[in-house]
């Protein structure tokens, strides 16, 4: 399974993959929306793990809202230190929220689903 992790945080996108790549995915990181496009365009991923706050600037689940729409196979996970912020994913339709710091082990299930 391709799954892009997109989150401004360097370190926690980082990481993000390299846990990916444990569990046996191939995967890749890109620190903003733009970046995160050029990797939709060119690989068409299974999955993203999408951090709701992306900067002062840009918001994870509206960009998630777009690509949907673009690619609809494809699976979309967020997380956010915000607990308020799962209501509001919920609300859009994306049921498969974490909580930051991620438990490793959700995730896992998570994606096995």
């Amino acid at each position: 399974m391709l799954i892009c992790v997109v989150d401004d945080e360097l370190g926690q996108g980082r990481a993000m993959v390299r846990l990916l790549q444990a569990f046996g995915h191939q995967a890749v990181y890109a620190p903003d929306e733009a970046s995160l496009l050029n990797l939709f365009q060119a690989h068409s991923p299974d999955a993203l793990l999408c951090d709701v706050m992306l900067g002062e600037d840009e918001d994870g689940i509206r960009l998630c809202l777009s690509l949907r729409r673009r690619w609809p196979k494809t699976r979309f996970l967020f997380m956010s230190g915000d607990p308020a912020q799962e209501g509001r994913a919920a609300s859009e339709g994306f049921n498969h929220f974490l909580h930051k710091p991620v438990d490793p082990l959700l995730l896992r299930k998570m994606l096995e689903e």
